[in-house]
C-alpha cells in the first residue's frame, strides 16, 4: 500500500509540534520542576510567579503531539515497508535519545541529583528505552509512541494497514469509555459515605496514573486515532461515518485532558481550570486540520519561510528531550546572582543546546547508524521520517 502525497501536506505541522515542545518546556522549568520534592524547589521560588502564561496548562502539548504521531506515522507507514518504516523509527528515536540521555547523566552526575549507580542504571534503561524508567520523566511519552509504532509496524508486515483505521477508532473509544468511567467515578465516590467508596476513589486514582494502561493506549488512544482519521479523512473524504467518529474521538480527547488536569491538581493542591488546557488544544488541533488541508499548505509560502519551518521540526524532538538537565543545570548556577530572572535563561540555554545536537551529534550519529546497517538499509524502498 503507498501513497504519493506532497510532503507540503504535512509543513504546517511543524509549526504545531514545535509549539507543543515549547509550551511543554515551559510548563516543566516554570512550575513542575518547582513543586515539592524537584529540583528547582530548593531555590524556594514560588510557583505562582508567573512568567508565561503556559505555566500550568503546558503539559497539554503532549496531547498535541499524540494527534500529530497518529497522523505522520499513518502517513509515513502508508508510504513504504514493515521494514523501512522499522528502520525510519530506528533512526528517528535512537540518537536523540542517546544523545540526549547522555546530556542528562553528565548535568546529573555533576550536580549530584542522584548516587551515580542509580543515575548509570536509569541511563542504560533509557538507552534501551525500557518503558517502566527513565533518567528524565519527559521520556515517559516514548513508550506510549511505540505502543502505536508496534500496531502499525505489524500491520504493515500483515499487509493490513488499510484497517488501521478502524482498529485505531477501537482504542479510542476504549479511551472514550475509560474516561466516562473515572470521570464518573471521581466525581460521585467523594460524595459516598464508607470504605468501600474510599477504596474505589483510591483504584480509580491508581488507574489514571497506571503506566501499563498508557503503553496499552487506555488513556491516550483517542489521541492517534484522531491523527489517524484525519490522515484518512484527508485523503480519502470526510465521509458521514468519519465525521462521527471524529466527534466522537474528540470527545475522548476532551475529557482526558480533563482528567490530566484533575490528576495535576490532585498532586499538586492546586485549583486548575481545565478550560485553558482544553482552548489550547481545540487551537492546536484546529491548526493540524487547517495544515492538511491545504490552507496552510507551504505552496504558499515564501521558500526562506519553509526552510525556518523545516528547521523547527528538526529541533522539536531535541527541545522535548533535553530541556530537564539543562534548565536544571543554568537555574542551580545562577540563580544565587539572578533569582528567578535564572528561569528564562534556562528556557534560552535549552533552546540552544537543542539547536547544537540538531546541528551535530544527532545526524552524525544517524549517519554513523546508517553506515552500520548500510547493507539491510540499502535493499529498503526510500521513504521520509517526519
Amino acid at each position: 500500500m503507498r501513497n504519493n502525497t506532497p510532503q507540503r501536506h504535512l509543513m504546517g505541522i511543524d509549526l504545531v509540534r514545535f509549539f507543543a515542545a515549547t509550551i511543554v518546556m515551559i510548563y516543566h522549568v516554570n512550575f513542575f520542576y518547582r513543586l515539592r520534592g524537584l529540583p528547582l524547589n530548593r531555590f524556594g521560588w514560588p510557583i505562582s510567579d508567573h512568567l508565561f502564561i503556559s505555566d500550568k496548562f503546558g503539559w497539554v502539548g503532549v496531547e498535541i503531539f499524540f494527534v500529530i504521531s497518529g497522523l505522520v506515522i499513518h502517513h509515513s507507514a502508508s508510504r513504504g515497508t514493515a521494514s523501512s518504516f522499522a528502520v525510519n523509527r530506528m533512526l528517528r528515536l535512537v540518537p536523540g535519545v542517546w544523545i540526549c540521555a547522555t546530556i542528562s547523566l553528565l548535568i546529573y552526575a555533576f550536580l549530584g541529583e542522584h548516587p551515580l549507580l542509580t543515575l548509570m542504571k536509569l541511563y542504560v534503561c533509557t538507552l534501551l528505552f525500557w518503558p517502566f524508567s527513565a533518567i528524565d520523566g519527559v521520556y515517559w511519552t516514548l513508550g506510549v509512541e511505540i505502543s502505536f509504532y508496534a500496531i502499525v509496524f505489524y500491520l504493515l508486515l500483515i499487509d493490513r494497514l488499510r484497517h488501521l483505521e478502524w482498529i485505531m477508532f477501537a482504542f479510542g473509544m476504549v479511551s472514550l469509555s475509560f474516561w466516562c468511567v473515572a470521570l464518573t467515578l471521581e466525581t460521585v465516590l467523594p460524595h459516598i459515605h464508607g470504605r468501600y467508596a474510599g477504596f474505589a476513589l483510591l483504584w480509580t486514582h491508581k488507574a489514571v496514573a497506571a503506566r501499563i494502561f498508557q503503553l496499552c493506549l487506555i488513556q491516550h488512544g483517542c489521541f492517534f486515532a484522531l491523527g489517524v482519521l484525519i490522515k484518512e479523512a484527508t485523503e480519502s473524504g470526510l465521509t458521514r461515518i468519519r465525521l462521527i467518529t471524529g466527534m466522537l474521538l474528540c470527545c475522548g480527547c476532551s475529557l482526558e485532558i480533563i482528567g490530566q488536569n484533575d490528576l495535576i491538581a490532585r498532586l499538586t493542591k492546586m485549583d486548575l481550570n481545565p478550560l485553558f488546557p482544553l482552548a489550547i488544544w481545540w487551537i492546536a488541533f484546529a491548526a493540524i486540520v487547517l495544515s492538511v488541508t491545504q490552507v496552510l499548505a507551504a505552496r504558499s509560502w515564501r521558500p526562506e519561510f519553509t526552510r525556518v519551518l523545516k528547521f523547527m521540526g528538526r529541533i522539536t524532538y531535541p527541545l522535548y528531550l533535553v530541556p530537564a538537565p539543562v534548565t536544571i543545570l543554568i537555574c542551580t548556577l545562577l540563580a544565587p546572582s539572578l533569582g528567578t530572572n535564572a528561569v528564562p535563561v534556562a528556557i534560552l540555554g535549552a533552546f540552544i543546546v537543542a539547536v547544537l545536537v540538531d546541528a551535530y551529534p544527532e545526524p552524525a550519529m544517524r549517519g554513523l547508524l546508517k553506515r552500520i546497517h548500510r547493507p539491510a538499509i540499502a535493499a529498503l524502498p526510500r521513504e521520509s521520517t517526519p
